[in-house]
């Protein structure tokens, strides 16, 4: 896309180069029309031929020189609180940041290390009550891969409860947790 930018530019520069001054007068609105019309589809034709040669090219050439490795749908990730979360101050929809307990490894290249940041969030809360303790619900969303990208992940949800009741629950930094990736994706490997 940043190639099809460029090449959008060039193209325009040499557009107005090539184009007759107008003596200081405006251009009509018939004039503006036909000019930005042109440059638009003259764009669009561009665009249309980058994204045949992006279509041929995926995935074989990496833009930071490394290896490409395939991060595949439903990879299984160990992960761990970064903090500490009381019922009594956490709202729903709170990010919560954990990091990756293991490496995951693919073709003995680490594609998520060990230490990298996760994003997760608070899903429910339920407050305790006179015969039950508060009740926590969190669930996983992202993690950073080696390359930087957001890995999107499906969190197996977990609920966290207290251990008596009328009392509220507390998830202690370290605790574990698990997810699986949600979709397959291409990670860049240096």
């Amino acid at each position: 896309m940043k190639n099809l930018f460029v090449l959008a530019i060039v193209v325009f520069a040499s557009i107005n180069m090539n184009a007759q001054p107008m003596a200081f007068r405006s251009a009509t609105e018939d004039e503006k029309t036909e000019y930005d019309l042109e440059t638009f589809q003259e764009l669009v034709s561009l665009s249309e031929i980058d994204v045949e040669e992006e279509q041929v090219y995926e995935g074989s050439q990496p833009l930071g020189g490394g290896k490409m490795v395939q991060l595949t749908a439903g990879t299984l990730i160990y992960l761990e609180l970064n903090e500490r979360v009381f019922t009594e101050q956490a709202t729903v929809g709170k990010v919560l940041q954990f990091k990756v307990k293991m490496n995951v490894m693919k073709d003995r290249k680490k594609i998520i290390t060990t230490g990298a940041m996760a994003l997760g969030r608070v899903k429910t809360i339920h407050p305790a009550t006179f015969n039950n303790p508060a009740e926590i619900t969190i669930e996983l969303t992202s993690v950073q891969a080696v390359d930087g990208q957001q890995v999107p992940l499906m969190g197996n949800e977990q609920t966290l409860r207290g251990e008596y009741p009328n009392q509220g629950t507390v998830i202690n930094t370290g605790t574990s947790i698990t997810a699986t990736v949600t979709n397959d994706m291409n990670i860049e490997i240096l």
